[in-house]
């Protein structure tokens, strides 16, 4: 498979600011790396932040939690394992954990039974995580920023972060078409 057409056009510019057609620019040293994802999310911000910074969270495979100066600066991000990946690690890693599906069990605090206690941790592991960023970010940018979410393993997150966000499921889906609007023709 072939390097996707964005990357091989960013790629020419190693750890230097990239300025497309729309108007945002994506600061990375490694541009041939920033995952489609995480672009096409990044334009899907920019359309909605209007000059205001935003933090966007996907919740996948992975989660990752990117910035975005002013609608329109890409800064830098996080990625970490998503809730799949850690409730697989957990028990391919070890003797006896078993396999939890996240749907399985609501969280009990604390947790009475080796199930529910994987799904305590790993839960309440990634929404600190999340909660640690997001603050650490508008401390960082000295800032307040919006906050959209998006990816299919946000609803075992949602209850349990302590920031104020915005839920969009289609916003990958959006922001490839505003991608898409912003090549040339």
């Amino acid at each position: 498979m072939g390097t996707p057409c964005y990357a091989r056009s960013m790629a020419r510019y190693p750890g230097c600011v990239i300025v497309h057609r729309f108007r945002s620019r994506y600061t990375t040293t490694t541009p041939a790396q920033l995952g489609a994802d995480r672009l096409v999310n990044c334009f899907y911000g920019a359309d909605v932040a209007r000059g205001r910074s935003v933090i966007i969270i996907s919740a996948g495979t992975t989660i990752t939690v990117d910035y975005l100066k002013a609608g329109r600066e890409f800064r830098g991000g996080a990625i970490l394992p998503g809730l799949s990946m850690q409730l697989q690690s957990l028990h391919d890693h070890t003797e006896l954990l078993p396999l939890v599906d996240a749907s399985e069990i609501g969280i009990e605090l604390p947790g009475l039974s080796t199930k529910s206690c994987i799904l305590d941790g790993v839960r309440w592991g990634i929404a600190g995580s999340l909660s640690f960023l997001v603050d650490k970010y508008k401390q960082h940018f000295n800032e307040e920023a919006m906050v959209l979410t998006t990816g299919g393993a946000w609803k075992y997150m949602q209850d349990h972060v302590n920031f104020a966000f915005e839920y969009v499921p289609e916003l990958t889906l959006v922001g490839c078409a505003l991608y898409q609007r912003s090549l040339p023709s």
